[in-house]
This record gives structure tokens, C-alpha cells and sequence, in this order.
């Protein structure tokens, strides 16, 4: 049985579904919480390059508001590679899985990943392309409060990284 966040606003939406354990307490021994994240491009022209998207716990920030952005998300921000991103995602062990979307996600398309971990945080960033150094993300949205089957809404916010000026 999968839980379902949907998240979206006039730019990006997002559906998480969180997948419940099995009722065989065997079964249970083995398997962790799954999360599957899908992105669906919902701009007119946007494309978006591949986001990142994290499975980690209270300590972790993919980015963080009001401060310089960091050289892996200026790097995502500015060019669209989020491996800099993924490699310190992956380097903490307040993350406990990280994906990319692995592709550009252009208008009215959608991108799923599955991310699987006990940590109950999700964050995401990707770049908006045809920006000098936007980006839409979410940061550090909780999900443990999802019940089995249950689907919830959410607006994503979109970002200025502040590394180039802008024309």
C-alpha cells in the first residue's frame, strides 16, 4: 500500500507515495519505508534540469534560505548539474538515500524516483533552465505524519540562487 503526498503549484507539481510494510512481521524484519517521488512539469515553457531529490533526517539542509548559496548549488543553479549536490547528499550520514531525476523535464512531462530509508525528510532542487540561476526546490518537507493510502497537496516554491546578476 503506498501513502501519497501531492505537491504542487503553478510551476512544478510533485506526488510522493510512501509504500507501508507487509503485514507478515518477516517481511517487516527486511523492508524499509519506500518513497516514490514523481515531478511533473506543469509550466507553459519551463524546462527543468534533472533535480535532486533526498531522503534524510532533521540535521540535513540541501540549501538554506537567507544564506550564500553553497558551490554545489551554485553549480546546479547556474548550469543544471546536480552531482556536486548528490555527492555531498550521499557523503552524510544524515542522508539516507538520494536520487536523480536523470533527465531534463520539459513541460507536461513527469519523472519518477524511488527513494527508500527510515529518515523522514524530503527535500528536492532542480534547475530552472531558462534562468541565469533560478531553481525550484523544497526543503526538508516532513512526511511521517502520512497515514497508508493518504494523498496531501503542497505548493513548491521557486528560488533565486543570487550567484549571477540578474538582467
Amino acid at each position: 500500500m503506498l501513502r501519497h503526498i501531492v505537491m504542487g503549484s503553478a510551476l512544478m507539481a510533485v506526488s510522493l507515495g510512501i509504500s507501508g510494510c507487509s503485514d507478515s512481521t518477516d517481511e517487516m524484519m527486511d523492508t524499509m519505508p519506500k518513497y516514490e517521488v514523481s515531478i511533473t512539469n506543469l509550466t507553459a515553457g519551463q524546462p527543468m534540469a534533472p533535480a535532486i531529490v533526498a531522503l534524510h533526517n532533521g540535521d540535513y539542509n540541501l540549501y538554506t534560505l537567507g544564506e550564500s548559496a553553497s558551490t554545489a548549488l551554485e553549480t546546479l543553479a547556474e548550469g543544471g548539474d546536480n552531482s556536486q549536490l548528490l555527492a555531498a547528499a550521499q557523503a552524510t550520514t544524515n542522508v539516507d538515500d538520494t536520487q536523480s531525476l536523470g533527465a531534463l523535464l520539459t513541460p507536461g512531462a513527469s519523472l519518477s524516483v524511488i527513494l527508500e530509508g527510515e529518515d523522514d525528510y524530503l527535500s528536492l532542487a532542480g534547475m530552472l533552465v531558462n534562468t541565469n540561476d533560478g531553481f525550484t526546490g523544497l526543503r526538508s518537507y516532513h512526511v511521517s505524519h502520512l497515514d497508508v493510502g493518504e494523498s496531501e497537496s503542497l505548493a513548491l516554491s521557486t528560488y533565486d540562487a543570487g550567484t549571477e546578476a540578474n538582467s
